[in-house]
């Protein structure tokens, strides 16, 4: 478990109105799976501090309730991936109307 993980968990360990807090951790994953990840979406490669999570556990699942007017209720779930979960995503963050001719056009009062 890094040590971002280990902070959420102790925080929600020690918080009052958290119960049932479940945490299960992945066995690690295996460097050939993770070079396998990057083979299948070259030239993408994953983020150097994603693999050395990947390295300590194949992903990880938090959950938690809370205890609120006498009943419990489910609040929490946090998850992270195993490799064979992580998704390359193409994002492109132009505006609608770009017409891709690489202007930019800034009107005055920023409409």
């Amino acid at each position: 478990m890094d040590k971002y993980t280990v902070a959420v968990v102790d925080f929600l360990r020690t918080h009052p109105g958290v119960s049932d807090l479940r945490f299960a951790q992945n066995d690690p994953a295996s460097t050939s799976a993770i070079h396998a990840w990057e083979a299948a979406n070259a030239p993408h490669k994953l983020p150097e501090d994603l693999k050395g999570f990947l390295l300590l556990s194949d992903g990880f699942s938090l959950r938690w309730d809370v205890c609120f007017g006498g009943r419990t209720h489910a609040l929490g779930n946090m998850a992270l991936n195993g490799v064979r979960g992580v998704k390359r995503l193409v994002m492109d963050a132009s505006p609608p109307d770009d017409n891709d001719d690489g202007l930019v056009i800034v009107s005055p009062g920023g409409g």
